[in-house]
């Protein structure tokens, strides 16, 4: 994504110029004229629209803080209205998206992105969705079809300005169709299983620094003696590094003071504006489906409806493996047409082996070397999650919402559930690698390529109503994987957030709404114990005494005011400089290197990884945490002085919501970006992660969290949302931002809250 953004930047500078000259213009024509033609891209939320595609009146009413509810007479209807509404406030997100999955971007950007347009034509997303539509059953094809005939009115019955990035580009969006709606479940779906690149990159680790010292950073891989690919030319990254993270869990009724099920989710990606997900609420006929919604898509994602209640976490499994494909075993589909801004067309061949697709090397670079296929899970055209979703929306009951999912594919998640009855229960959903001989960590050959492609529910049975009264999961590795032997992954996340929830889920026999919003916002980081295992007592006066005696009182907790949490991430940040990135270079970048727990074994076992490998000494695990310890206090002085006390988590720690487009541009792109001080850390339940190597002059951005928060009661209180940063995706908006600083503090949102705004959608007689 970031090589994207580069490129969008390079783009946008003379265009930017044009525009700026155009503002000017304006403003000394007209002083306000411009400001006014933008506000004009700024959707009508009050008074009646006569339109075509509707059966009866659609009100749409929208609270203070710009959350819609939909009251339709059909599930039709409905969908519809959801089309128009996400058309009304993220048409350009919704656009970009389509673009972006479909490999068209260089028709409204130019050559900057033509690599970005082949990495995406090869993988082939728009072939993927286009043969999914037709194999999906009738009514999920209905709802994908009314909803794409919901955006195309918005596209008719607008009156003014399209989005500034249209403006910026030059461009209106063209229709859209009914398989577009499947293009964002694609794209999250590779997107949260993109480990084939950890597969290269630890085939080039190997060959740099020995299988030895790699089976230390990653014991559990149980990595064989396989050859390396020599130089193995890696395609361009298409999304960052996945930092896979995400809550969620239930309470029984027993346990619960209202005397129903409680359901906590939150699903943690990384920090956009606008986000990635819109809240919404469809109400027709007696049912009422409410949560969040992705633009471009017709369901609500994480939930709930009148009975049941769900929100999903990654499994994340190892979905994906590269394979080594001989010449010979290549076939071509038809050229395809890349359409480049100024009229160029660029034509490139898509290359397969059987029916994945190759992605580098072979054919593609015409060097004669064997070509590199990528098997995956989520690269299938027979793929029913959509109607997986569409069955959720529509379950009555717990055991409703587990037949659903059934139907979910890919990528492979946890599901935790509740329903009205005072029933929870976790489960997973999503096909599974079969591997059989081999492990999937690194490249293979054809020849060794075993595997077979099964539904999770078939291997892994769901937990229902346990003796705890209590089902959760924080992206950990669940019981039942362990005893399995199936060979998911290597890379479950740390099971410090997943230690945290379980110490927190006993701790107290009953729950209410409150104390489950308690745990979502808690900051309490329960590896800092690590750091007094390590480093001893402070001895004498100075700047490092002093922070070692403020560490000494830590007790995790990683509030924005306080500077210990600053002292810890830099501490962590410099051992794995020293440890590791002395010899690794920038193919290793985004590797999940060892969190704290996994660093103090190192320690321990005296690892050869403690030595500094651009030194002639030879440097030992014994005196490396007091060593980088010093070098971090000391570069933070740098940068805050010379008093550890009066250092702050916060000076260091901004959640940085980038907008894509509109934030790279030179001079004034800042202004449609936005920062806030947050409180958490990278493992922390309200998580505040920062990218793999942060720690750059002091700073740790906030990159990746919880930007939707659910909490809902089954016994009939209103469920209570947080969407980061706001609704809409139109700068002009005071919907854009409004709800950031909400977010950060903890607080929720219903839809019972005023009414702000009610449009009338009225069907042609």
């Amino acid at each position: 994504m970031q090589r994207l953004l580069d490129r969008l930047y390079n783009a946008m500078r003379q265009t930017l110029l044009r525009f700026l000259l155009l503002a000017l213009l304006t403003i000394a024509i007209s002083t306000g004229g411009l400001y006014a033609w933008l506000r004009t891209s700024l959707p009508d939320t009050s008074g009646e629209i006569v339109m075509s595609g509707i059966t009866a009146p659609i009100t749409i009413s929208r609270t203070l803080h710009g959350a819609p509810t939909i009251d339709a007479s059909t599930q039709e209807d409905a969908h519809f209205a959801l089309g128009f509404v996400h058309a009304q406030d993220r048409l350009w997100q919704m656009e970009g998206m389509r673009r972006f999955a479909l490999g068209e971007l260089t028709e409204v950007i130019g050559a900057e992105t033509l690599q970005t347009d082949i990495a995406q034509r090869r993988i082939g997303f728009g072939r993927l969705a286009t043969a999914q539509y037709e194999s999906l059953d009738r009514k999920t094809r209905s709802a994908l079809i009314l909803y794409a005939d919901g955006v195309n009115a918005y596209l008719k019955s607008r009156d003014g300005s399209f989005p500034m990035e249209f403006s910026l580009l030059g461009f209106e969006p063209e229709p859209w169709l009914p398989e577009h709606g499947l293009l964002w479940g694609r794209l999250m779906a590779y997107q949260l299983s993109a480990r084939w690149r950890d597969d290269l990159a630890r085939e080039a680790l190997i060959d740099s620094v020995g299988m030895d010292k790699v089976r230390e950073l990653w014991p559990s891989l149980k990595l064989g003696e396989q050859a390396a690919f020599k130089d193995t030319p890696l395609p361009p990254r298409q999304f960052e590094p996945p930092l896979g993270a995400s809550n969620a869990w239930a309470i029984v009724a027993s346990r619960s003071n209202t005397g129903g099920a409680l359901l906590a989710g939150d699903p943690h990606l990384g920090l956009t504006i606008p986000g990635t997900w819109y809240l919404a609420r469809m109400r027709f006929g007696d049912q009422v489906i409410e949560g969040a919604t992705a633009p471009g898509v017709p369901f609500v994602i994480i939930g709930r409806n009148a009975n049941v209640a769900w929100s999903f976490t990654s499994n994340e499994a190892d979905l994906q493996d590269v394979v080594r494909v001989a010449n010979a075993d290549i076939t071509s589909n038809d050229p395809e047409d890349i359409r480049v801004k100024g009229g160029n067309i660029h034509s490139i061949r898509i290359f397969y082996s059987g029916d994945a697709p190759v992605i580098a090397g072979g054919m593609l670079d015409q060097s004669g070397d064997d070509g590199l296929a990528l098997m995956s899970t989520t690269l299938k055209t027979q793929d029913k999650t959509p109607a997986a979703f569409y069955g959720l929306n529509e379950a009555q009951n717990l055991s409703d919402a587990i037949r659903a999912l059934d139907d979910f594919q890919s990528p492979l998640m946890n599901v935790i559930v509740a329903d009205t009855s005072g029933r929870v229960a976790r489960t997973h959903a999503g096909d599974i690698p079969l591997r059989k001989g081999i492990h999937g960590r690194l490249p293979m050959t054809a020849s060794d390529l075993r595997w077979e492609q099964v539904r999770a529910s078939s291997v892994y049975p769901p937990e229902i109503d346990p003796v705890s009264g209590a089902v959760a999961n924080a992206n950990e590795q669940t019981p039942e994987m362990i005893l399995s032997e199936a060979e998911l992954s290597g890379d479950w996340a740390s099971r410090a957030r997943a230690d945290r929830l379980d110490a927190l889920l006993s701790a107290q026999q009953k729950f209410d709404l409150d104390a489950m919003a308690e745990i979502q916002h808690d900051v309490i980081d329960v590896t800092g114990e690590i750091w007094k295992s390590v480093i001893g007592e402070a001895v004498g006066d100075g700047l490092v005494p002093h922070a070692q005696i403020l560490m000494q009182r830590w007790d995790g907790t990683t509030q924005r005011d306080a500077p210990q949490p600053l002292i810890y991430a830099s501490w962590l940040s410099e051992m794995n400089r020293v440890m590791f990135y002395d010899e690794m270079d920038d193919r290793f970048f985004g590797m999940k290197l060892p969190g704290p727990r996994h660093l103090l074994e190192l320690l321990r076992a005296e690892s050869p990884w403690c030595d500094d490998a651009k030194t002639p000494d030879v440097e030992t695990c014994k005196d490396l945490p007091k060593r980088t310890f010093d070098i971090a206090v000391n570069k933070l002085s740098l940068v805050y002085g010379d008093n550890p006390s009066d250092w702050r988590w916060s000076s260091a720690h901004e959640a940085f919501f980038a907008n894509a487009l509109l934030g790279r541009l030179p001079t004034v792109g800042d202004f449609f970006n936005r920062y806030i001080q947050t409180d958490g850390g990278d493992r922390t339940l309200n998580r505040g992660a920062s990218r793999s190597g942060a720690g750059v002059n002091g700073l740790f951005p906030h990159v990746h969290g919880a930007g939707f928060r659910a909490l809902h009661d089954m016994a009939g209180a209103p469920s209570r949302y947080m969407v980061a940063p706001g609704q809409s995706g139109n700068p002009m908006s005071s919907h854009y931002d409004d709800l950031m600083e909400l977010w950060r503090d903890g607080h929720t949102i219903t839809f019972d809250d005023v009414t702000l705004s009610t449009m009338v959608l009225l069907p042609i007689k």
